[in-house]
């Protein structure tokens, strides 16, 4: 779950805790109330601060690629002005030398008189020309492909520039939605909190009211006990009074009888007396009697008072205590939210890891992470293999569709061709692909073939300009085998792949390759040593050992007379395969792949 979803409900019983400590209870939970909210709140503000960095690093990668492509746009321009100069130029001396051909021979016609050693200096500067003008040529057709290789980085730089922009742009909207929804969540987070306050100090009063209702229950109950006390008193009083009354009459009635000399009207009088204290005795008692039943109903008034504000002040606790659960729940929920988000954290780095580790770029490797959070641990390796074989021709820079795995491509655009002597010269810019699962060798050349104009056959094969190298999930070099020595098996090509003059329809096409050489190269991984040879391309290349550097080898080559080096590097999760060239007299000459038997320890 997001941390930032907690409740209103929750704010408000993070709040509530204020209710036990005005009520002498735990005090802990008041000083804890704000603690998950500020934890939220500061959460929040630190995923929107990563969010804004986030979007300025990426608007910053943006900017400078679109830089780069255009400085590289500009840089291809000028380059591909360059090419046309130079490719005017050398049009403009093969013209002169043609003309001057014309002329040459035209005065080796008409005259005659000339000597043959005459004869001979015109043709050969003739020749000069013609060969000034073929150099030309040359070099302006190298330019006019070098200009069109940097305007073809030009346009994948300004393509990657524009990918990257569209990302940043991404970013920025998701930093701004992040944001917003950090702001909101704040805002609500706050607004929830002063209402659990208001709440808490509601709570605090009907408290405070509670237990003073409570004590005045008390001490009115202490006040009727104690008027009741005082009220029995006055009755047994009183009804000494009206016993000692009735005694006093008694007495007189006694005395009335045995004592008849005196006056009757004394007699009268006392008796008179004393039936009036009988009365003021009696009612004086009944008074008593009433105040006892008064004092009797306060007393039972004030008993239940005092029950009802303890039963109020038990509900009020009780709330409390029920606050105080709410919140430690809360709180464990927070905490097990928490540890659950950093949980994911770590799964996500450790993905993300997993993912660069292999070889895939950034994104990709974010995107993997991001979308497999939940994915079982068993399940991980086949989306793993999914994700590569999505990315595989990306990081080829191919399409699979058009070079099939296992083969090698050529396609071939014809540059002209010309008569010298006895040979018809085809220049001839060709693209030349194997394509393994987990790489690509590419090679670019720009060639001169020169084929013998009555037989057909080639007599000559010069790579003008050439350029080779191997492209895909290169093996990460913690992955690469450290014991036991395995074989790699494969193919090899180099530009040469016509032994006749090609057909007109057999010009800018592609096809497959089936006069390819085989590649033989053994790895000793615990000696990190390797070696290996290249048949079937004329006279044996052989690979001599190299140690294992990084992700790859390099060492020297040879093919006969000729010498020079080799490199290479390891492709696959686990350097199934390898994928390198042979560079010869400095050109880059042969490309070259192959895929990885059993190791063998």
């Amino acid at each position: 779950m997001k941390l930032q979803n907690l409740t209103l409900a929750t704010a408000m019983l993070l709040a509530l805790t204020g209710c036990g400590s005005s009520g002498g209870g735990d005090s802990s939970a008041a000083q804890d109330k704000p603690s998950v909210q500020d934890a939220q709140t500061q959460k929040q503000v630190d995923e929107a601060k990563k969010a804004q960095a986030a979007e300025k690093n990426a608007k910053t990668i943006a900017e400078q690629k679109a830089k780069e492509a255009r400085q590289a746009q500009a840089a291809a321009e000028q380059k591909a002005e360059v090419a046309q100069k130079a490719k005017t130029i050398a049009e403009q001396k093969a013209e002169e030398a043609r003309q001057a051909q014309i002329a040459a021979e035209q005065k080796a016609k008409n005259a005659a008189e000339l000597s043959a050693e005459e004869l001979h200096k015109v043709q050969e500067i003739a020749k000069q020309k013609a060969e000034e003008a073929r150099q030309a040529q040359i070099a302006a057709e190298q330019k006019a492909v070098e200009a069109q290789q940097a305007q073809t980085t030009a346009e994948q730089n300004a393509e990657a520039a524009r990918q990257a922009q569209v990302a940043a742009e991404q970013k920025a909207v998701e930093a701004q939605k992040a944001k917003a929804e950090a702001e909101h969540n704040a805002e609500i987070a706050r607004q929830a909190q002063l209402a659990a306050e208001q709440k808490a100090v509601e709570a605090q009063k009907a408290q405070a009211e509670a237990e003073q209702n409570a004590e005045a229950a008390r001490q009115a109950q202490a006040a009727a006990e104690k008027n009741v006390e005082e009220i029995q008193k006055a009755k047994a009083e009183a009804e000494q009074k009206v016993k000692e009354a009735q005694k006093a009459l008694a007495d007189a009635e006694q005395k009335a009888q045995g004592d008849a000399e005196k006056n009757a009207e004394e007699i009268q009088k006392a008796k008179a007396e004393a039936e009036q204290k009988v009365k003021e005795a009696q009612k004086a008692l009944a008074d008593a009697e009433q105040k006892a039943e008064d004092a009797q109903k306060n007393l039972a008034d004030a008993t239940q008072s005092v029950k009802n504000a303890q039963d109020a002040l038990a509900a009020e606790q009780q709330k409390v205590k029920e606050a105080q659960d709410a919140l430690a729940a809360e709180k464990q929920k927070f905490e097990d939210a928490q540890k659950a988000e950093e949980a994911r954290a770590a799964k996500y780095q450790a993905l993300f890891d997993l993912a660069r580790g292999i070889g895939l770029d950034k994104g990709t490797s974010h995107d993997f992470a991001k979308a497999n959070l939940d994915t079982d641990k068993s399940d991980l390796s086949s989306a793993l293999d999914k994700v590569i074989e999505q990315e595989l021709d990306h990081l080829k820079g191919i399409s699979s569709n058009s070079y099939p795995k296992g083969k090698i491509i050529s396609e071939d655009i014809d540059k002209g061709a010309l008569i010298d002597n006895d040979d018809i010269v085809k220049k001839v810019q060709r693209k030349m692909v194997y394509n393994q699962k987990y790489s690509a060798t590419i090679a670019d050349y720009y060639v001169e073939e020169s084929y013998n104009k009555t037989a057909g056959f080639l007599t000559d094969f010069n790579p003008v300009i050439s350029n080779i190298h191997t492209q895909g999930l290169k093996t990460q070099v913690a992955n690469i085998p450290t014991e036991g020595t395995a074989t790699y098996l494969g193919k090899a090509f180099h530009g040469a792949i016509n032994m006749a003059l090609p057909k007109p329809e057999e010009s800018n096409t592609s096809r497959v390759i089936e006069r390819a050489g085989t590649l033989s190269y053994t790895v000793n991984f615990a000696d990190k040593t390797g070696a290996g040879r290249i048949l079937g391309l004329g006279d044996q290349i052989i690979l001599n050992q190299g140690q294992i550097s990084g992700s790859g080898i390099s060492s020297t080559a040879k093919q006969d007379t000729l010498t020079g080096s080799y490199s290479l590097d390891f492709f696959g999760k686990n350097a199934e395969e390898i994928g390198g060239k042979v560079t010869l007299d400095g050109k880059d000459t042969v490309g070259f792949g192959g895929t990885r038997g059993e190791i063998q320890k």
